[in-house]
């Protein structure tokens, strides 16, 4: 079964959408709407870590998942989205939505990698960070 944690790792600036499970559709689809809720929330531009390294099971039919991502295209809240993802039919898929959504897009294969990216690509984040890099923030925080 498919299950999700959503967390700020800089608040209102960096969203954490992490996939765990087997793929659903319509977790899927209730997570990509709590994705948005929580960048509507947040201080623009909005950055995006997407942490697919626990998702098994891909699906190789895109048409739903594409079809509700076109209701998110050209939201102007967003930064650039980061994919994590070992997967190459989920990191084909995140290319292919990149375009179809017209965002900022890039791949990292390790979540430290993806945080380290977008600290390059938008250096004002990282020192919005009030902590530093550390292991510790690679795990959603305790409910």
């Amino acid at each position: 079964m498919l299950q999700y944690d959503i967390y700020w790792l800089v608040q209102k600036r960096v969203l954490v959408y992490r996939l765990n499970g087997d793929y659903d559709l319509e977790i899927m689809r209730l997570g990509a709407q709590d994705v948005h809720q929580h960048v509507l929330t947040g201080q623009p531009p909005v950055h995006l870590i997407i942490d697919t390294t626990n998702l098994t099971s891909p699906s190789a039919d895109f048409r739903g998942p594409m079809n509700d991502l076109q209701e998110y295209r050209g939201q102007q809240e967003m930064g650039w989205t980061v994919l994590v993802a070992s997967s190459a039919l989920v990191r084909f898929f995140g290319n292919v939505a990149a375009r179809l959504l017209q965002t900022n897009f890039r791949i990292a294969y390790s979540f430290d990698e993806a945080v380290s990216l977008l600290w390059k690509l938008d250096p004002l984040v990282e020192q919005a960070a009030s902590l530093p890099i550390s292991p510790d923030l690679t795990a959603p925080p305790e409910r």
